[in-house]
């Protein structure tokens, strides 16, 4: 999943995606918000290829599927299309500070760039849905993580 990610292989990435995800976005769907988040409006993203030092939770059986939380660092830049001031550059980082919940954001004048880097959260899945391959999702807010796991599996892993 990371390598599909850091390289753009978003048709691989989403074979990899926890399905019951698709219920709620559907995969075209999906694939057109990757593919938009690089391409945004005033700006291009990149994933940068860092070690991802992995980090695995314990494998935990909850009902009838096996869930692991995984945790890796993700570096990202994104390089804005019209010229950011100084100013500018700090209020961004301090949004994406605030935002991405990371400390590691720095602006680059020069290249018109922010590069941070953060923690991200994983959860792996093996169910009868996967037919018991892990697959992954990207933890996300509260709300969605609700509609995609019942009460056990969400208190189980803290979600």
């Amino acid at each position: 999943m990371y390598n599909n990610t850091v390289k753009g292989n978003y048709e691989s990435l989403l074979e990899l995606t926890y399905p019951k995800i698709f219920d709620i976005v559907p995969k075209a769907q999906m694939l057109e918000v990757l593919k938009n988040m690089i391409n945004g409006d005033g700006y291009t993203m990149m994933i940068i290829d860092t070690a991802p030092n992995f980090v695995y939770g314990p494998i935990k059986k909850i009902g009838t599927g096996s869930y692991c939380m995984i945790k890796h660092d993700l570096k990202m830049k994104m390089i804005f299309t019209e010229r950011l001031t100084a100013e500018e550059g700090k209020q961004m980082i301090e949004t994406f500070k605030a935002g991405m919940k990371t400390d590691d954001v720095n602006f680059d004048a020069t290249e018109n760039s922010i590069t941070l880097k953060k923690q991200a959260e994983v959860i792996a899945v093996a169910d009868a849905l996967t037919q018991n391959k892990w697959m992954f999702l990207n933890r996300s807010g509260n709300p969605l993580m609700a509609k995609i796991f019942d009460a056990k599996v969400m208190k189980e892993l803290g979600l």
